[in-house]
C-alpha cells in the first residue's frame, strides 16, 4: 500500500486546493447518446485541484497504474508540468486545454476541437425539440432487464415452451411491450418535467 508521503515523493506536489469556481460538467456523446463525465484541464487547474471532480482525484491516487493520472515529469515533477493518463488502451499526454473524459470506467483525453465535435453538455440534449422524439424511439427499442419483475397486478412469465424438446425459451420484451409511442412520450415529458407539473 502506498502512503501519502510516498505518493507525494513519486508524483510531485499535490495541486493546492483553492475556492471552487466552476463545477465539473456532464456531457453526452452526440452519436450514441452516451453520458460521460468530462473535465477540461488548464494550467490553472493543474496548479489547484479545487475544481477537480472526485473521479479525477481517485485517478490521481492510482498514479501510473491503469486508470491513473500522473505528472508528465514523473517521478521528478515540481507540480507545474502537464499530466499523463494511463488508459485501458493507451497512454495519453494531456495538453493544456484538453478534456479528460471518464466513459464507462475508462479515462482518456481529447483535444478541444475533437471534444466539441463529439460531445455536448447533457442539458442541451433536453432542450432540443427533436431530443424528446429520439428519447421515445430509444425507449421503445430498449430491452428490459433480465430480472424484470413487475408488481401491482402486472404479471410476466419469462419462460415458455418449458415442456417442448427445443425449450425452454425466454421472452425478451422491449419498451414497446410496455408502452406505445404516445404513452412513452407522456412518461418522458413527466420525467423531464416538460408537462408543466414540476
Amino acid at each position: 500500500m502506498i502512503h501519502d508521503a510516498e505518493l507525494t515523493d513519486r508524483l510531485g506536489p499535490t495541486p493546492a486546493p483553492v475556492k471552487r469556481v466552476e463545477p465539473p460538467r456532464t456531457f453526452v456523446k452526440k452519436s450514441q447518446q452516451i453520458v460521460v463525465q468530462a473535465f477540461q484541464m488548464t494550467r490553472e487547474r493543474r496548479a489547484s485541484n479545487a475544481d477537480w471532480p472526485n473521479w479525477l482525484h481517485e485517478a490521481w491516487q492510482i498514479g501510473t497504474g491503469v486508470g491513473g493520472v500522473y505528472p508528465q515529469n514523473y517521478p521528478n515533477s515540481d507540480g507545474s508540468d502537464a499530466l499523463n493518463i494511463h488508459g485501458r488502451h493507451a497512454t495519453y499526454n494531456v495538453a493544456w486545454g484538453d478534456w479528460i473524459v471518464l466513459d464507462d470506467g475508462d479515462i482518456f483525453s481529447l483535444r478541444p476541437d475533437y471534444f466539441a465535435r463529439a460531445y455536448e453538455p447533457e442539458r442541451d440534449m433536453i432542450s432540443r425539440p427533436i431530443s424528446l422524439q429520439r428519447a421515445v424511439g430509444r425507449f421503445l427499442s430498449w430491452r428490459l432487464p433480465v430480472n424484470f419483475s413487475p408488481d401491482c397486478g402486472i404479471t410476466f412469465k419469462p419462460l415458455f415452451n418449458e415442456h417442448m424438446p427445443f425449450g425452454p425459451n425466454r421472452h425478451e420484451p422491449i419498451g414497446t411491450n410496455l408502452l406505445d409511442a404516445q404513452q412513452a412520450e407522456q412518461m418522458l415529458r413527466h420525467v423531464l418535467e416538460l408537462d408543466g407539473d414540476a
